[in-house]
């Protein structure tokens, strides 16, 4: 049976608001948008940095407050505090998968949510 990768989860667009260099590592988001977003707790995650192209490879942990998104660790390093990031999380299947894709707004909430759309158009992502 041949696995292919597919996307499983997406947060697109949430701010960064807070960096923990001292700490072991991962990125800490709000319950409310992993959730929403299909995303676990200790789950593998791709984050991208839109604003510098930065890219990583991390595992998630949870907060209960609202809009949170802290990068933790070496990760840290990768970003700064307002910077926009997708967070991805990937699964293997033998069929295809229908991503819960979240979009957030500029306060860190759910603006929209896509799920098991395959593709975002232009006018549906948030300046």
């Amino acid at each position: 049976m041949l696995l292919r990768t597919y996307l499983a989860g997406k947060i697109h667009g949430i701010h960064l608001t807070d960096k923990n260099v001292n700490y072991q590592g991962s990125i800490t988001i709000s319950r409310d948008l992993l959730e929403a977003s299909g995303i676990s707790e200790n789950e593998a995650v791709q984050v991208v940095n839109v604003t510098t192209g930065a890219r990583l490879l991390t595992y998630v942990l949870v907060d209960d407050e609202p809009g949170i998104c802290i990068l933790n660790g070496g990760g840290a390093r990768l970003a700064e505090v307002g910077d926009r990031l997708i967070i991805m999380a990937f699964a293997q299947s033998d069929q295809p998968v229908r991503p819960k894709v979240v979009l957030v707004g500029d306060d860190n909430q759910v603006h929209q949510s896509l799920n098991g759309e395959l593709t975002i158009s232009p006018s549906d992502v948030i300046h």
